[in-house]
């Protein structure tokens, strides 16, 4: 039976500091005076693709209340954002920034809405859902400029 994953109940940590886990190692060396926006791209590239089976996994987990779960979900598939948001990038004058803001907190809405246990892969839906939000911030950029 599938059951819709609930946007009632938040299952992010409260606080930053609970994420990531304490014994996580993070690849990049970001240092005091590096760029966000570099250091950002460069950490979404160590990020696995999920095969069908891990993310049923998560998505299940998800029904759970993971936030683990919720978490390597959204990470693996920042690097989908990132893709999306470049084909779109040299055709506005928003910023990349601002691109991804509204590509990943499409990815979020995403993942609080998909239907697990669906034939479809998250990663579909994901792109649906971040194509249209990304069109609909150009469409209110652009009427804002005219």
């Amino acid at each position: 039976m599938a059951s819709k994953i609930s946007t009632s109940a938040d299952p992010l940590p409260s606080s930053a500091d609970q994420y990531p886990p304490q014994n996580s190692v993070s690849p990049i060396d970001s240092g005091k005076d590096a760029d966000p926006a570099i250091t950002y791209l460069q950490a979404i590239g160590y990020q696995e693709v999920l095969t069908r089976a891990e993310e049923q996994t998560l998505l299940e987990a998800l029904q759970q209340q993971n936030p683990e779960a919720w978490h390597t979900l959204l990470e693996a598939h920042l690097r989908l954002v990132l893709r999306i948001v470049r084909s779109y990038q040299d055709n506005t004058a928003l910023s990349l920034s601002a691109l991804l803001e509204t590509g990943n907190l499409a990815l979020i809405a995403a993942a609080r809405q998909f239907q697990s246990g669906s034939d479809e892969r998250f990663s579909i839906y994901a792109t649906r859902m971040i194509r249209e939000s990304i069109e609909a911030e150009l469409l209110l950029h652009n009427a804002a400029l005219a």
